[in-house]
């Protein structure tokens, strides 16, 4: 990139970025981000981007590598969020580190042994904030959704630093679903709906350590996404599946839950907003499926690149990883659209 498409990523939307320089953009408005940071500061950050993208350089989304959304997780933390820690921003990009690549981080491969080599690299605090993002391993015989809900809602009450991570991470993963299509979007509609009332909850409490824009930017964010998961898992019920019918499989989530059963999103249940959803992400063989790959990210067919749902909030503040996914539909990634800390375009 030339001086000129520097100083352009600097003050483009992230959804942009990642269209129309990819990775090379990515790491160019992380650059613009930190360079007036500390040079201490900068170096341990290059130096968790680094280690970042080794660990995760054979991982892929569907069209893009996966590191760009641990570019644009941590990006959105500064650019959005407003946030100047060195250790928060360290954790956001190490975010999946502990849980998809344990073994490369230790000999012994588990997640303690991961951690505590974090710890030692990076300090303890940045281990204690990928731990408080990291899914747990599930028990056999219970539903891992209801495991992952009991983990967030834990963790992430005790490390509001934490709950600003999940929320960049969340808003990358699964806001975008709208410019998914077919049968895979009601399948993941209903994996991501669940979160949404509990980082609603999360986001409002007193201890949330974001300015008000912030906050109220994420709370927008996640108002649409309610918002969208609410129009788009009823049209799965649309042909005539109602709370307490006999649904097929093709009616099911990825758990085999019936979508119009007492998680509520059926005809008659309550909506997203009251907190009545089924089905968080879990694990790195499901991430693929979001909406962005894993090689550049695309615009939706058109071309189109514009603004999304609802009003801008200023400067204050894209999907999974796993196996290869077939081929999907060009998206773009979600939660950006219309990102621009320089001016009001709503996300």
């Amino acid at each position: 990139m030339d001086s000129g498409e520097r100083r352009l990523v600097a003050t483009m939307p992230l959804h942009a970025i990642t269209s129309a320089y990819g990775e090379e953009g990515l790491r160019a408005r992380f650059a613009a981000e930190i360079e007036a940071w500390p040079q201490a500061d900068q170096r341990r950050l290059n130096q968790a981007l680094a280690l970042a993208g080794r660990l995760h350089a054979a991982d892929r989304r569907e069209r893009e590598p996966y590191v760009n959304h641990l570019l644009r997780v941590a990006i959105r933390i500064m650019s959005h969020y407003g946030v100047r820690d060195g250790d928060v921003v360290c954790a956001a990009l190490l975010h999946d580190a502990v849980e998809d690549h344990a073994a490369e981080l230790a000999p012994d491969g588990t997640r303690a042994a991961a951690l505590a080599a974090l710890a030692e690299e990076f300090g303890p605090r940045v281990a204690a904030l990928v731990a408080s993002v990291t899914n747990p391993e599930y028990t056999p015989g219970r539903d891992a959704d209801e495991q992952y809900r009991e983990h967030v809602a834990e963790s992430l009450r005790r490390d509001p630093w934490a709950r600003v991570i999940k929320a960049s991470d969340f808003t990358d993963n699964g806001v975008g679903l709208i410019h998914t299509t077919g049968p895979r979007l009601h399948r993941l509609a209903g994996k991501y709906a669940p979160l949404v009332p509990v980082l609603q909850e999360l986001i409002a409490l007193p201890d949330t350590p974001l300015g008000a824009p912030a906050r109220q930017r994420i709370l927008t964010q996640l108002g649409q996404a309610a918002d969208r998961f609410a129009a788009i898992l009823p049209a799965r019920l649309a042909a005539g599946h109602g709370a307490g019918d006999v649904v097929p499989d093709h009616a099911r989530d990825d758990c085999g839950h019936d979508l119009a059963d007492g998680f509520g999103l059926g005809r008659g249940a309550r909506a997203v907003g009251e907190q009545q959803v089924r089905g968080p992400e879990q694990r790195r063989s499901e991430r693929a499926d979001v909406g962005v790959g894993r090689d550049a990210a695309q615009v939706p067919l058109g071309g189109q690149v514009g603004g999304d749902h609802g009003p801008g909030l200023g400067q204050q503040g894209n999907a999974p990883r796993g196996r290869r996914a077939e081929p999907g539909p060009q998206v773009v990634p979600e939660g950006d659209q219309g990102d621009d800390r320089h001016g009001d375009r709503g996300e």
